[in-house]
């Protein structure tokens, strides 16, 4: 089984890729990572008491589920979060790794904001980058959400705690992504489908 991480800051459009690219593919499933994060913190009562430890009573709404205007606060917010629940997380992907065998997935990709920081991301076998021009970025986040603006996407970024340009890619999508959606993901299929035959050429030297 092969397996995809496609990552990239919020709105850069990785579930339309990765929608994308599952629609050319046989065989695959994405898993966007956002509902497992979210379930664990949100329900694991050890990773909910942690973290109220960090941030205060304030951290969890009326509802008990996460409140992310507290965590935006912190320059590093997100990353925290990711640290304590790291190691439940993790276990949570390799369960998907193997359920995802056992029905006999040929293609897995993975989507989320933090997957760099994730076992997936290690254990990927073709890696994209999603990374628009900032301002289409901007424009399209505003026009989907009118309380977006500039300065709230640039704090939510920084609470990511993630320097994306620091890591390998198999695949950077940095220009006007959806305007050419069809070219480009044409160009990943290859890329995956090459997988294989570039995992032999390296067994061979």
């Amino acid at each position: 089984m092969k397996i995809v991480a496609i990552t990239g800051k919020f709105g850069s459009g990785k579930s339309f890729y990765s929608r994308k690219i599952n629609e050319k593919l046989n065989s695959s499933m994405v898993v966007n990572l956002d509902s497992v994060f979210f379930e664990l913190i949100n329900n694991d009562q050890d990773i909910k008491n942690a973290i109220v430890q960090k941030y205060g009573e304030n951290a969890y709404n009326k509802n008990n589920n996460i409140d992310l205007s507290v965590i935006q606060e912190d320059e590093e917010g997100f990353s925290v979060l990711f640290n304590i629940c790291e190691e439940k997380f993790n276990k949570k992907i390799l369960t998907i790794i193997d359920k995802a065998k056992e029905f006999g997935v040929e293609t897995l990709v993975f989507d989320w904001f933090m997957l760099p920081k994730t076992i997936a991301f290690e254990k990927a076998d073709f890696k994209i980058l999603v990374n628009p021009n900032q301002k289409d970025r901007e424009q399209s986040l505003i026009s989907r959400d009118s309380t977006y603006t500039p300065e709230i996407i640039e704090r939510k970024d920084k609470a990511l705690g993630i320097d994306y340009m620091s890591y390998h890619y198999d695949e950077i999508v940095s220009h006007s992504y959806q305007d050419n959606s069809d070219k480009i993901v044409e160009k990943t299929i290859k890329g995956i489908n090459e997988i294989d035959k570039r995992s032999i050429d390296e067994e061979g030297r």
